[in-house]
């Protein structure tokens, strides 16, 4: 989940903590937002109570071929990932579409005739009711503006096009609320801001107004009705998007941040908190980072190896005591609430065989909770 040589190493073979000198130390909450004073600080491993354990699990079945800048879909009603596309090691184009069902633990490919698709990478999806949208890509140098849809019962593919729709593009932001599809951002040869709305019941496209910035590889979520959209940015990294107005509201915030430049990164909705797993950024190791909704609030969330699966030379410590875990990028992200897990599939760097990667909050979360209510008492 970084570098090659900073990738999980599954047989733990050395067994001792490494201190990193070299780590840029974000995420201070828990200490005073003073770097310089480093007075009374104590690691997160002597409260290990509170922390959310990082785990590694093989695949029960022969798993697809391991890929990056993918797209996925996770569907709790039936508890499955659906993905597909993307580039594998060796930069190959991947046309390829797969499901993964949770309490089974195993693959099975999604049977449709590769003439009605094509490779690509950077292409992003939703789902409604049984159908795929998909939209976007990149492919021997082309930027693709394929928008088609995927009956996975039927195993059909209905390509869409008009006279009226996005421009293409890789990268862009893609998320649904009701009948309508958001598209926004992107990348082709230009850093694109503009935004659009399809209708399902329409089949229709309509341009909404956006006066951001643009950006590639956001992150986002839902926490309500309310669309919450992480990163590639300079400052103002969070924004949300209202679906019942069509309109981008830069939230403002507080508390320890991370850095608004990542890319590639996802955010997972659990409760009141939204959860940033991974991105790429300059550091090749990343915290876990939660923002508490109802106060707009960042605050780095402790995580710790399980000790059985992962140790903690499989990540670092920064001299603050918090556990890094190794970063990944454009990988499949979801909450698997029944195991109260945030779940890591895939991603980039590219991990052969690949594993699968938990965030057990199930303890953890209960406990931060609680102590977050004490503190807001005792400050209001």
């Amino acid at each position: 989940m970084g570098p090659v040589d900073s990738a999980p190493r599954p047989f733990m073979s050395d067994p001792y903590m490494i201190i990193s000198e070299n780590v840029e130390d974000f995420g201070l909450e828990f200490y005073g937002k003073n770097k310089q004073d480093n007075t009374g600080l104590k690691s997160e491993f002597e409260n290990n109570e509170v922390c959310a354990k990082w785990s590694m699990k093989s695949f029960l079945s022969i798993s697809p071929t391991p890929r990056s800048n993918h797209f996925s879909v996770y569907i709790p009603e039936t508890e499955q990932l659906i993905f597909g596309y993307g580039l594998d090691s060796n930069n190959k184009f991947l046309q390829d579409i797969w499901a993964y069902q949770l309490q089974s633990g195993k693959f099975s490919r999604i049977q449709i005739d590769n003439a009605l698709l094509s490779p690509r990478s950077g292409t992003t999806a939703v789902y409604k009711d049984g159908v795929l949208y998909l939209f976007g890509g990149f492919h021997n140098k082309t930027y693709i503006s394929d928008f088609h849809m995927i009956d996975l019962s039927k195993k059909y593919v209905f390509h869409s096009s008009s006279d009226n729709e996005p421009c293409p593009r890789t990268g862009h932001l893609m998320a649904i609320c009701g009948s309508d599809i958001l598209i926004w951002g992107g990348y082709n040869g230009e850093w694109l801001n503009d935004a659009w709305i399809f209708n399902i019941e329409t089949m229709k496209w309509k341009q909404i107004l956006c006066d951001l910035k643009g950006r590639i590889s956001t992150s986002s979520c839902f926490h309500g009705d309310d669309l919450y959209i992480f990163g590639s940015a300079k400052s103002d990294s969070l924004i949300r998007f209202d679906f019942s107005t069509k309109q981008f509201f830069i939230v403002k915030t507080s508390g320890v941040e991370p850095p608004p430049d990542i890319s590639g990164s996802s955010l997972v909705c659990i409760d009141d908190y939204l959860f940033l797993v991974g991105g790429k950024h300059k550091q090749s190791h990343s915290l876990l980072y939660a923002f508490d909704v109802n106060h707009k609030t960042w605050f780095v969330f402790p995580i710790m190896p399980d000790g059985v699966s992962l140790n903690i030379a499989d990540g670092i410590v920064n001299r603050f005591g918090q556990f890094m875990t190794p970063s990944i990028s454009y990988s499949s992200v979801f909450y698997y609430k029944p195991a109260k897990s945030i779940i890591v599939i895939y991603g980039a760097p590219i991990i052969d065989p690949p594993a699968l990667f938990m965030i057990d909050l199930s303890l953890a979360l209960p406990i931060i909770n609680s102590q977050r209510d004490v503190l807001r008492m005792l400050l209001f």
